[in-house]
This record gives C-alpha cells, sequence and structure tokens, in this order.
C-alpha cells in the first residue's frame, strides 16, 4: 500500500476528530505492539480497559480504549500506521488496531457499554465477542441481523476499521433506541457461522498469499463457500478453508467442473481427503480450469 493511500486514511479520520465529542482508539493490549510507548505516556482519564473475566487475572491485557486529546493528537497516525503494516502483511495474522470509535460517551462509560457486548450468550453456553478484532468486526453484518448489530454498535456513533484490503470501513447504525446492556443472544445458526470466523480468515490469507486482490464481497462469498463445504462433508477447517479459497479463485461452483467432480470422486474411493486430491492436482491444471470456467459463465 503505498503513502498516498496511507495518507488518505489519516486525512478521513482527521477531518472526523473535529465533529464528534469524542474519538477513540480500541486497541487490543494482549501481547506488546508499537503503540505500548504512546499509549503509557496517555493521561488516565483519557483510557479506559474493557472488562471480561478472561481478563480477569491480568486486566492490563484487556482490549484498551484511547481517546484523542484533539485531531493533531500523534496517535492517530501511529495508530494507522501500525493498522496498515499489520493488514498489508501475509505474513501477519494480528490485528491490534479494532478501529476508530466516535461517540458522546467519555471513556468510562463507553468502556462499561462495550464491556457487555463482550459476553456473548449461545445455546451451548458463553463466549467472548472478539469485535476489538477488525476481521471479526467485517464477518459481523454477515452473520447477525440489524437488531443486533445496532445493538453491539450502540454508544458509538460511527466505527471506523480496516478491512484486509486496507480500505478504511464506516458503520454507522443510528437508532433512537436507549442504549441496551441486555446480554448478546446467539441464534445456533449465528453461533455455528461465528465458530467459523477463524475458517473465513484463514481463506482470505490464502488468498492475498496468492496474490489475489482483496474484494469487498470476500467475507460474504467466503462464509457461503464454507457452508457449503460443510454441507459436503468437509469438517476440517483447512479443507474447508481451501474449498473456499478455490470457490473464490477459481470459480463459486468450481466443485461442478467435471475434473474436479473426478479427482474428489477418486480421492473418496481410496480414502483420500479433499485437500490431498487437490494438492495433487498441478498448478497449470487448475489454472486450466479456472480458464474454462470463466469462458464458460462469461457474460
Amino acid at each position: 500500500m503505498d503513502e498516498v493511500d496511507i495518507s488518505a486514511i489519516k486525512d478521513q479520520l482527521f477531518n472526523k476528530v473535529e465533529v464528534y465529542p469524542n474519538t477513540y482508539v480500541l486497541l487490543d493490549m494482549a501481547r506488546p505492539h508499537a503503540l505500548d510507548q504512546v499509549v503509557r505516556d496517555r493521561a488516565q482519564e483519557n483510557m479506559a480497559y474493557l472488562k471480561h473475566s478472561d481478563f480477569a487475572q491480568w486486566p492490563q491485557k484487556a482490549p484498551l480504549l484511547v481517546r484523542l486529546e484533539d485531531r493533531h493528537d500523534p496517535l492517530l497516525d501511529a495508530s494507522v500506521d501500525l493498522a496498515v503494516q499489520q493488514t498489508m502483511s501475509s505474513a501477519c495474522r494480528l490485528r491490534q488496531v479494532g478501529g476508530w470509535l466516535f461517540s458522546s460517551l467519555s471513556p468510562a462509560p463507553l468502556a462499561s457499554l462495550l464491556s457487555s457486548k463482550l459476553k456473548l450468550l449461545h445455546a451451548n453456553g458463553k463466549a467472548r465477542l472478539r469485535f476489538y478484532d477488525p476481521r471479526v468486526m467485517a464477518q459481523l453484518p454477515v452473520v447477525f441481523d440489524m437488531p443486533q448489530v445496532m445493538q453491539l454498535e450502540s454508544g458509538v456513533e460511527q466505527w471506523n476499521y480496516l478491512n484486509e484490503g486496507a480500505q478504511l470501513q464506516q458503520t454507522t447504525y443510528p437508532s433512537s433506541a436507549a442504549i441496551s446492556r441486555a446480554p448478546f443472544l446467539a441464534s445456533a445458526e449465528q453461533w455455528s457461522a461465528l465458530k467459523q470466523v477463524e475458517v473465513v480468515n484463514s481463506a482470505v490469507q490464502v488468498l492475498r498469499t496468492l496474490g489475489c486482490s482483496y474484494e469487498r464481497d470476500w467475507v460474504a462469498q467466503i462464509t457461503l463457500l464454507v457452508q457449503r463445504a460443510i454441507g459436503q462433508g468437509l469438517t476440517g477447517g483447512m479443507e474447508q478453508a481451501t474449498f473456499a479459497v478455490l470457490g473464490v479463485w477459481l470459480h463459486r461452483n468450481f466443485d461442478q467442473h467435471p475434473r474436479i467432480r473426478q479427482v474428489l470422486e477418486d480421492a473418496r474411493k481410496v480414502g483420500s481427503s479433499f485437500g490431498e486430491a487437490i494438492d495433487a492436482m498441478s498448478g497449470d491444471e487448475l489454472l486450466r480450469i479456472k480458464q474454462e470456467m470463466e469462458q464458460t459463465h462469461a457474460g
């Protein structure tokens, strides 16, 4: 990503800071990162950790809200630099800048509100909703319905984050409803989809490693392909991710190509896995199939 693009992201955020009473950087503090020293120098009244039982022993490792002092605050530029660096590195799976949040709430009340949303209840128990990872945030509108997303973002007037193409995303769900601290509930179907978040992220990572340019609809495409893979009996996360990668890279109906069907059928007969069957095919053969699928479905 070039400097002009990074500057554009900074400019967009810079211009928004004046509009809202409070601008926050949401940071994942579970592991050390380049902003540690900058954060340590902050005034305590401009910081607030989120709270969850998972961080009870090490509260300083919880997600952290840091309020910018003004639009010239050096943390703004530094946080964009870190977010872009981690997003654009194909070897980096961390995303420690959860986003830039604009709110009328001061640090402690907003941190308390967001803390309540870390708690996800589902039919099999409870879990921590990692919305402070932008890779997870990007998938939530695909998993949850609009009222749920509005509940998640209540108290935040605008939430910005970088997607995997290092493009600044803005989520705005204005609601006149009172801010709710009710437990965040996930249906059985939604809980199943949330368990596939890492599979979707893995597929995105592989596609980027292959040199594919990030597309905004990848998350939706991959989510559907993973569901198809599960429907076809693929139980392993790596196999599901491989299926999704091929669905994006070759064609969404790649598994209907005669050669692919033959390979998969032969693999079933000898007890080979989906991944092993695909690995046995050469790159040239897969490229030919890709070209055939594109020609067959052109227009």
